[in-house]
């Protein structure tokens, strides 16, 4: 039952992606206008991947800022995964980005400094590392290393 449903999810994030590498859902309006407010900072994330990553399969990282942890934990893999069938959306959302195994993708985003900031990654069978906090506030810079199903690492450059 789960397999049809991730695929399903695949084909949304396919969509979203293609928006996303048209200008049209890396940013949203109302996120930048909710950063409005905040001392907006910007952070240039990095993600490594081999060719075996996703069984070689291109997958999509999100990148979302959230107010708590727990709102980030309650959510699960196929809820998450539906924010990406509706780019433009969720003001959470601040980017979305198809990655390449075997190629490095780096993509830049705003958050204002209390944020809690999170990365996605949809993988075809993830493990349990799907999702994973990035350090707050956001450095300057930040690298993260895909496995074959899951997040690895994350480093934060000083």
């Amino acid at each position: 039952m789960k397999r049809p449903f991730r695929l399903a999810v695949f084909a949304a994030a396919l969509v979203a992606g293609a928006l996303a590498l048209s200008g049209c859902a890396s940013s949203s309006a109302s996120a930048e206008s909710a950063l409005d407010g905040a001392q907006a900072q910007s952070s240039r994330l990095t993600v490594r991947s081999a060719p075996a990553t996703n069984s070689g399969n291109v997958l999509y990282m999100m990148v979302r800022r959230l107010d708590a942890k727990a709102a980030v934990l309650a959510q699960s893999y196929e809820e998450t995964a539906a924010l990406l069938s509706a780019p433009g959306e969720d003001d959470t959302v601040l980017a979305v980005r198809p990655i390449f195994p075997g190629r490095p993708a780096t993509l830049t985003v705003q958050s204002a400094e209390d944020d809690h900031v999170f990365a996605y990654f949809f993988f075809t069978s993830p493990g349990p590392n799907w999702r994973v906090g990035l350090p707050t506030p956001l450095p300057k810079a930040v690298s993260l290393e895909l496995g074959v199903d899951q997040v690895e690492r994350v480093e934060a450059d000083p």
